[in-house]
């Protein structure tokens, strides 16, 4: 095997990662957000740029989910772009702001971005807090067709976690 290599004062030096592990995505340089997912958009094979759009929106939801939601919000609804890409700026703002994402979502109109929001929200917040993701599924409109499943997937962590409470 070749040697580690090494910086000036002996240290190793840390392994060079692809793109997806410099400076935009630990929020040092979120200003290469943009050019990022324009690259991404250029790919050809629709999965690849569905999972690196993905991968990149939750990043940047993190550490800047306004401009990440108008970005994700800007995207073609009869491409199934939109509602997808509003999902990962949602879950990677709830990873990194809970209280934020959850007051976001409260804000929002009843509708598809709405209920895609919710779903991603609730999901993560499922399995943090199974009590407070209910009581958000129960405040909220009753419009979303995957209501019923939300419920569920909370009741199963409930259950999981505490069956009396359940």
């Amino acid at each position: 095997a070749a040697p580690e290599p090494v910086a000036e004062d002996g240290a190793p030096k840390p392994k060079r990662k692809g793109p997806a592990g410099r400076g935009f995505v630990s929020g040092r340089e979120p200003g290469r957000v943009p050019a990022v997912l324009a690259a991404i958009e250029a790919q050809p094979d629709a999965e690849v740029r569905w999972r690196m759009r993905s991968a990149v929106l939750r990043r940047w939801g993190q550490f800047d989910p306004q401009r990440a939601l108008h970005y994700a919000e800007g995207l073609p609804y009869s491409e199934g772009a939109r509602l997808p890409s509003v999902a990962s700026v949602v879950s990677g703002w709830y990873q990194a702001d809970p209280a934020g994402a959850v007051e976001w979502l409260q804000r929002q109109p009843e509708g598809p971005m709405r209920f895609t929001a919710e779903q991603a929200l609730l999901r993560s917040l499922g399995s943090d807090d199974p009590l407070l993701a209910l009581d958000l599924l129960l405040a909220g409109p009753d419009g979303n067709p995957q209501r019923g499943t939300l419920f569920t997937e909370v009741f199963r962590e409930l259950a999981a976690r505490d069956p009396a409470e359940a």
